[in-house]
């Protein structure tokens, strides 16, 4: 702040929005007229895109490439590069989006379509606006769809006599789309118990038996195929043995309205009487 002048320096994207001054002395506050600070910044990448296509030959796939800029682009460049050659896309293979007003966001689509082994490899897209030229492109792979992989860290959670839940990670989904599969097996058995199937690779697992040995595959699939299972050993717990016997908070033995008493898992039997020797005991006689 100098000669009541605000002066910013190295601006960031966040430094952009409303900025007002106020003065006060003791007669009072005053307030200026609000002033929009505006920056502008060259197209960037976004981060949530997808980038890896799984295409058959012959298959369609349609690439969008999405960037944040201000002002919005106003024209994007598409670029193919396998191991042989790098070559610009003609624009009539791609078609340029603007959302709406309130946002900074621009996207190109790109319709492409493999037909032999060089037509794999990486298609990079550049945008630019007013301020210039994205700087570094966003880059996509198209590769041969495939089988997916098996999905990673799975984990099996909250265990009941009844029930339990497994939990994972995906993995690659082969290019394609996928889904999961859990399949509950009787470890002493062949018998299928039970055979789950969801969009992302989380499972509860309900109507156990208790103390019952399970065996748990779990695998995606998309249109190539299915992955390879994952194997897991897990047991339900066995149920609670039931004991005998009622135990009551030491400083309150009648029922509390509303609510149960305690179950205790222990037998209570009463104390056996002072011996005759123990009985001559001050201390104990104090203690009692």
């Amino acid at each position: 702040m100098t000669n009541q002048s605000l002066v910013l320096q190295k601006l960031k994207k966040s430094s952009a929005g409303i900025y007002v001054c106020k003065a006060s002395n003791i007669e009072g506050e005053g307030t200026s007229n609000p002033l929009e600070l505006n920056i502008m910044y060259k197209p960037m990448c976004k981060a949530d895109q997808k980038r890896v296509f799984g295409v058959a030959k012959g298959e369609q796939v349609e690439i969008e490439c999405k960037v944040d800029s201000n002002p919005k682009a106003d024209s994007f460049k598409w670029a193919f590069n396998n191991s042989a050659e790098s070559i610009d896309v003609p624009q009539a293979r791609f078609s340029n989006i603007n959302s709406a007003k309130l946002t900074s966001s621009s996207t190109s689509i790109l319709s492409y379509t493999p037909y032999i082994d060089l037509d794999y490899g990486s298609v990079i897209c550049y945008a630019t606006n007013e301020v210039g030229q994205q700087f570094e492109p966003c880059v996509f792979h198209i590769i041969g769809a495939g089988k997916p992989d098996p999905p990673v860290n799975c984990s099996v959670q909250n265990i009941t006599s009844e029930s339990l839940e497994i939990d994972c990670l995906e993995g690659f989904d082969g290019g394609l789309p996928q889904v999961f599969h859990a399949e509950v097996v009787d470890a002493g058995s062949p018998r299928l118990l039970s055979n789950l199937t969801a969009p992302i690779p989380m499972f509860v697992v309900t109507g156990l038996r208790p103390g019952q040995n399970l065996r748990l595959y779990i695998y995606s699939s998309n249109r190539k195929g299915i992955s390879e299972k994952v194997r897991i050993e897990e047991q339900t717990i066995q149920e609670a043995e039931k004991r005998t016997g009622k135990c009551y908070h030491p400083f309150e033995r009648k029922r509390i309205e509303g609510e149960d008493l305690i179950e205790s898992p222990f037998e209570l039997t009463p104390r056996n009487p002072l011996s005759p020797e123990e009985d001559k005991s001050p201390l104990l006689r104090h203690m009692l």
